[in-house]
């Protein structure tokens, strides 16, 4: 089983790109999971609200580390920026002001607050829970703000084969 789950991830890598990078972060992707797995099934707990907290922040560290290695063309710009992140890079360029800094860390607790609520939540269980008026406004703010954060333009990675 964590064979053929280690082979999918692996496989997932090459499928986004033929470079070891790509290998890399299905590589560690698939540890993840076979870490959890095996994690589940030989040590049993219950999930309570401060691990529930750690593990979550836990799954999203490990995560962002392994998406350096799917946008990152080779390993020495993987390395420089996991060093950043680490700040073991004295010498890099800060490409973020301190007010952007603030942004993203205000949307990134967000984002971590929601992805823990809706471990246990469906989007369904929230609709009903919430005035109609309330949710569609949420989910309109949403896509606007979507849509007025494209950014450069950047060609989406899919529509580059």
């Amino acid at each position: 089983m964590y064979a053929a789950l280690m082979i999918t991830m692996l496989l997932g890598g090459l499928w986004h790109g033929a470079a070891w990078t790509f290998v890399v972060w299905g590589a560690l992707h698939g540890i993840y999971l076979v870490i959890e797995k095996v994690f589940k099934h030989k040590v049993p707990i219950k999930i309570n609200f401060w691990n529930g907290i750690f593990f979550a922040f836990l799954t999203f560290t490990c995560i962002n580390f392994t998406w350096v290695f799917f946008r990152a063309r080779e390993f020495s710009t993987a390395q420089t920026m996991i060093e950043s992140m680490l700040f073991l890079n004295p010498d890099g360029v800060m490409l973020l002001g301190y007010f952007d800094l603030l942004k993203v860390g205000i949307i990134t607790v967000a984002l971590f607050l929601t992805h823990w609520y809706m471990r246990r939540h469906t989007v369904k269980m929230v609709a009903e829970n919430l005035p109609a008026w309330l949710f569609a406004t949420v989910w309109a703010v949403m896509v606007f703000l979507l849509l007025i954060a494209q950014g450069s333009g950047e060609q989406f990675i899919y529509f580059q084969f």
